[in-house]
């Protein structure tokens, strides 16, 4: 097996603290690489130390290493800073200066698809300190794969990351205290891991009549969520201030990091104990992990306890999940508009309101809370102004009411559900309960960063999100994201043409997901709603999927504030406003 590995370390970035402890992580990492036999031109890196690190000589090192087409794994590791603008980006030498001087993550995930190499992993000990603490709104980024498929096969590939995206109480967004609390912990648990000293981490096989242990990605995902948290209170000798909950998206199936052979293992009964999994602290990503399984289990009895239970000694994280499920799985606002069609806002009031094809009004007597759609001629596109000067773009579709939930400024849920005069409302009630708490548990742990698909559960939570398509359009934006993470095109396809059937357009977000190249092909602009990704993570892959030149998103990029869906500020919603009346948007 042809193997090798880059190692990325940047300790200084745009007047940000030095980071101590870069260095230390790199040669733990090194010296880890080294003894899995990945040496010379197979072990490339890249740190600050001897200079500035540019994202054109990352770029440049991961092509070097693929382009004779024989390795079968590789394996980027990155120290330093991290923010999450729309997707994660890692800081390099130059940025936030120069927008594009960070990596980013998610296209370059994307990318790494189909780069050729069987089995690629991401490894990422920074922050993801939302990007507005730090005033590094305007990057960008770069891919650091190259868009080149070599021939069309789609191949795994698993991300870790050191903790869940920035976030009040659960995620710190102050860069200088995450620095110094966080310092190279999630290496130091990790390097432990990969060189066999913890037991838990071990699937010991015989191959070639010689037995050997393997680190397998999952299993060391499911030990970094439980060994970081307690070894980052042990080293404080405090309960800590900051919560650092590591998560991972893994896609391979038997992929693994570390080969161990049997003479290098422990002798049996020397192993680090492994925690019993009853012990294991109730973090965030776990909580999210039982939610959702209990939730597609139909065990109503045991979801509502869980609901009403604070949890022990778990840290902040299940506790604000809980509370944010809740809220959003009860609904609000009235359950159809005389139109046909409309919107509803909790925590956020409009002003004004913009569209084309469809008479729009902000119902008197609410003012701002409830805005009422009559389409002309099928799905159109509306830009709701907000009291703040923000502003939101979304489809409003014929016998469907959304929901808008928006908390400290951030777009966090929307929620498409059929009006109750329509015809498949009798459908959507039968199910309302479960469809809403479903949706609302996966909203509340993306808001979070804590929501993954791995596992035994992966695909029975894609499919029951896959499930409730035709009478929930919302849940079939997440479902395509998870398809996306977990590999499957083919599943994504699958919802793009039901949905372009059943409701006469495709949210922008599933189309980008399910092309080859490009938006969907068979698809005109106008049958793709709206113009711009719902969820704001699609604006970090529209580089990687090779999304149409538009010079509206491209202008739109800058404007974007931190939230969970798209929501822009004040000048980019006049753009919007601009577009819809000059026909730049046509539907």
């Amino acid at each position: 097996m042809q193997r090798a590995v880059v190692l990325i370390g940047v300790a200084r970035t745009g007047g940000l603290p030095e980071l101590s402890a870069v260095q230390s992580g790199i040669a733990r990492m090194a010296a880890w690489a080294q003894a899995q036999g990945i040496t010379g031109e197979r072990l490339v890196t890249l740190t600050d130390r001897d200079g500035k690190v540019r994202a054109h000589q990352v770029g440049d090192a991961i092509e070097q290493l693929i382009a004779p087409r024989t390795l079968d794994q590789l394996i980027v590791y990155f120290s330093g800073h991290g923010i999450h603008n729309r997707g994660d980006l890692w800081l390099l030498s130059d940025a936030p200066k120069h927008t594009g001087e960070a990596i980013n993550v998610e296209g370059s995930l994307q990318l790494a698809r189909y780069c050729g190499v069987n089995h690629v992993v991401l490894i990422s000990d920074a922050c993801r300190t939302a990007a507005d603490g730090i005033q590094a709104l305007g990057v960008t980024g770069a891919e650091v794969f190259p868009n080149d498929p070599v021939d069309g096969l789609e191949r795994a590939v698993d991300a870790f990351f050191a903790c869940a995206r920035g976030k009040p109480a659960l995620e710190v967004r102050d860069p200088v205290e995450s620095a110094g609390a966080f310092s190279a912990l999630y290496t130091e648990v990790l390097a432990d891991c990969l060189s066999g000293a913890r037991a838990e981490v071990l699937d010991r096989i015989q191959d070639d009549g010689e037995e050997v242990a393997l680190v397998r990605a999952w299993k060391l995902a499911d030990a970094l969520t439980a060994q970081v948290p307690p070894r980052l209170k042990q080293k404080l000798g405090r309960t800590p201030t900051v919560n650092q909950t590591p998560v991972a998206r893994i896609s391979s199936r038997e992929g693994w990091l570390s080969r161990i052979p049997a003479a290098q293992l422990p002798m049996p009964g020397r192993f680090a104990p492994a925690p019993a999994p009853m012990m294991a602290p109730m973090n965030a990503v776990r909580a999210a992990d039982r939610m959702l399984s209990t939730v597609l289990s139909g065990d109503r009895a045991r979801l509502d306890g869980m609901m009403a239970t604070p949890v022990a000694d778990g840290g902040a994280g299940p506790d604000l999940l809980r509370t944010a499920a809740g809220t959003l799985a009860h609904p609000f606002g009235p359950a159809h508009f005389e139109t046909g069609c409309g919107f509803k806002l909790r925590g956020a009031r409009v002003r004004a309101v913009h569209g084309r094809g469809a008479a729009i009004e902000i119902v008197d007597g609410v003012p701002g809370a409830l805005v009422r759609v009559a389409p002309q001629q099928g799905p159109c596109t509306v830009l709701l102004e907000l009291d703040d000067g923000g502003g939101v773009l979304l489809p409003a579709i014929p016998e469907f009411v959304a929901g808008l939930d928006f908390e400290a400024g951030e777009l966090v849920h929307v929620a498409y559900e059929p009006s109750d005069l329509g015809p498949r409302w009798q459908a959507y009630a039968a199910h309302a309960d479960t469809l809403r708490t479903l949706r609302a548990t996966v909203a509340a742990a993306a808001g979070l960063g804590v929501f993954r698909l791995s596992g035994d559960n992966a695909l029975q939570i894609a499919r029951g999100m896959q499930v409730a398509k035709s009478i929930d359009p919302s849940m079939a934006l997440y479902a395509a994201y998870a398809y996306h993470e977990l590999g499957r095109r083919d599943r994504i396809r699958e919802m793009l043409a039901f949905l372009h059937g059943d409701l006469c357009f495709v949210f922008f977000d599933i189309a980008l997901l399910a092309a080859d190249a490009g938006l969907a092909q068979g698809l005109r602009d106008d049958q793709v709603l709206p113009a711009v990704p719902l969820l704001s993570q699609g604006w970090s892959l529209l580089g990687a999927f090779r999304a149409p030149a538009s010079p509206l998103r491209d202008a739109l990029q800058r404007h974007l504030r931190p939230s969970l869906w798209t929501l822009f500020d004040a000048a980019g919603t006049r753009v919007l406003a601009d577009a819809l009346a000059t026909g730049v948007i046509r539907r």
